[in-house]
């Protein structure tokens, strides 16, 4: 994990608190109250007039000395300069110190083409509780509040939400939790030749995204076998989709053999039922077996290949082959083939070089909880332990060396039932005056994940002059920590 976070994390150890980001999830999918506003041009504006010409209506509660505010508007007119005779911005002023000039030479100055005003004078502020400049609601063409977002970096961002509320399939109110993948780039598949590629006997059939939105699976040859690919491959902000639906009876399951070459903290196979993600894989895979149980009934069964990084990386892969629906006997050995994970009672790592020695920083006299292991080997080893319910195809662990992450399912020891790992300390780079931080999430993807066994770290030193450099990143943010060894 990047460095940053890794000693933002530290610090607010020491503090005992963690930063917190203000959300309004309380919102989505709750009628707007209609409006009236009056612009900078003198012009009245009311929601629910627009909504009878307009198909989305996103709502701007900025401030004139806002610089996130600032940033995001050049984009966002670049969007509406494109979309407006689909949707209207109205952007409101909500500082009380904004008045409608100010506001008219705050739009002139960055040549904005949307209407612009206040919120003086309307009920806006009694219905949201505005906690950051800019809030962005998205009011879709029912007057719901199908999304609310903060800064956007990019028109592209922007324009990925406008357009998730746009067009004729959209008929029921959508809520979204985060903004929305990039849209497919490549040409969808012929279905039947999809379900050749995936389930060889012929008793499923597979389709590509109903929506046309996703990036699909298509059909190739991997290791000399049939099966469907990930066309997203390295594609940031991306998603791969391809559904099938399932009339299972009880005791049935659904088996497929996947592989896959992915970033653990930024792609994951996700297998759903019902649209509810029942497993997620990521890291290396050879060509791996696998099998889920499914309840009786009907169900939609969808493979999905997230690449949620932001930014464009050399090419990961995901490949699916035979697909099939197994009854009796053979669904009961498939899914006794699948691995049973060891669990703990809490997410953490142990060293286990036996010479290692346990230290601490203090501050004023106490111990902050921050211990760390001075580690003379040439190779540290550790055993990682993992709570119940949690995935190891999802948690893993970063280590500041290497820069590296990987998953738990990726150094599970099937013979001894443990996760362990190992760092060859003398073939790094690393230096002496070095501290290792490592980290371990029970979920690589959302380091936002709650709970006391979301987060543990463990912190290792070659030397003493590595304890040194650790103690320096407190000083250096203003803490006069020391150290001392703990008696074994």
């Amino acid at each position: 994990m990047k460095k940053i976070l890794a000693l933002l994390l530290v610090i607010c150890l020491l503090l005992g608190t963690l930063p917190a980001l203000a959300v309004h999830d309380e919102l989505l999918g709750q009628k707007m109250p209609d409006f009236t506003v009056t612009t900078i041009d003198g012009k009245k504006l009311t929601l629910s007039e627009l909504l009878k010409d307009k198909e989305l209506v996103v709502l701007n509660l900025f401030a004139t000395w806002c610089g996130p505010c600032r940033h995001e508007f050049p984009a966002m007119d670049e969007v509406y300069r494109d979309l407006h005779d689909r949707m209207e911005i109205v952007a409101l002023s909500a500082y009380d110190e904004d008045t409608m000039e100010k506001v008219r030479s705050y739009r002139a100055e960055l040549a904005l083409s949307f209407p612009m005003g206040i919120t003086e004078g309307t009920p806006i502020l009694n219905f949201i509780n505005l906690q950051s400049y800019p809030t962005n609601l998205f009011i879709d063409r029912f007057g719901n509040i199908g999304f609310v977002y903060y800064t956007f970096p990019d028109a592209d961002h922007f324009r990925r939400v406008c357009e998730a509320f746009l067009g004729d399939q959209y008929t029921r109110t959508l809520t979204l939790s985060s903004i929305p993948p990039r849209k497919s780039s490549v040409e969808y598949p012929d279905e039947m030749l999809l379900s050749d590629s995936l389930n060889t006997d012929d008793s499923l059939t597979f389709r590509n995204d109903p929506t046309g939105y996703s990036f699909p699976f298509v059909p190739g040859t991997l290791d000399g076998r049939p099966c469907a690919i990930a066309s997203n491959s390295g594609i940031a902000e991306s998603t791969a989709y391809t559904e099938t639906a399932v009339d299972a009876v009880s005791g049935d399951a659904l088996a497929f053999r996947f592989c896959m070459d992915a970033y653990p903290e930024v792609s994951r196979l996700e297998v759903l039922v019902d649209e509810e993600v029942m497993k997620v894989f990521s890291g290396t895979r050879e060509w791996t077996d696998w099998a889920l149980p499914l309840n009786e009934g009907g169900h939609t069964v969808a493979f999905r290949f997230t690449h949620a990084g932001t930014q464009e990386t050399e090419p990961d892969t995901a490949a699916l082959a035979d697909v099939r629906l197994l009854s009796g006997e053979e669904a009961r050995a498939a899914l006794e083939a699948v691995p049973v994970y060891p669990s703990a009672s809490s997410l953490g790592a142990r060293v286990l070089n036996p010479e290692a020695q346990e230290g601490r920083l203090t501050y004023q006299g106490m111990d902050i909880g921050l211990h760390f292991h001075m580690v003379t080997d040439p190779t540290l080893s550790i055993a990682l332990d993992l709570p119940d319910g949690t995935d190891p195809d999802a948690a893993g662990f970063y280590n500041s060396v290497t820069g590296t992450a990987c998953t738990f399912a990726e150094v599970y020891d099937p013979e001894n039932q443990t996760y362990s790992w190992e760092l060859a300390l003398d073939d790094t780079d690393a230096p002496a005056d070095l501290y290792i931080l490592i980290e371990i999430l029970a979920d690589l993807m959302d380091v936002e994940t709650e709970g006391r066994n979301s987060y543990a770290q463990l912190i290792c030193v070659r030397s003493e002059a590595g304890i040194d450099s650790l103690v320096d990143v407190y000083r250096q943010a203003g803490y006069d920590v020391e150290w001392e060894y703990v008696d074994p």
